[in-house]
């Protein structure tokens, strides 16, 4: 009985840590890839936007 009660706690532990886990992964491949994105379009602009744009 007891060994049932500490194994689902501990179950729900692992799965908590797994859920942080991937929530902090997805967030990282999405910065990463909105800096991908930004740095694509970045280099997709002409010179002279560059020139006049500052």
């Amino acid at each position: 009985m007891m060994l049932k009660a500490f194994e689902t706690k501990m179950n729900d532990a692992v799965e908590k840590r797994d859920r942080i886990l991937t929530k902090q992964l997805r967030n990282t491949f999405e910065e990463s890839h909105k800096l991908i994105v930004a740095t694509l379009s970045e280099e997709k602009t002409s010179w002279w936007k560059k020139l006049f744009r500052n």
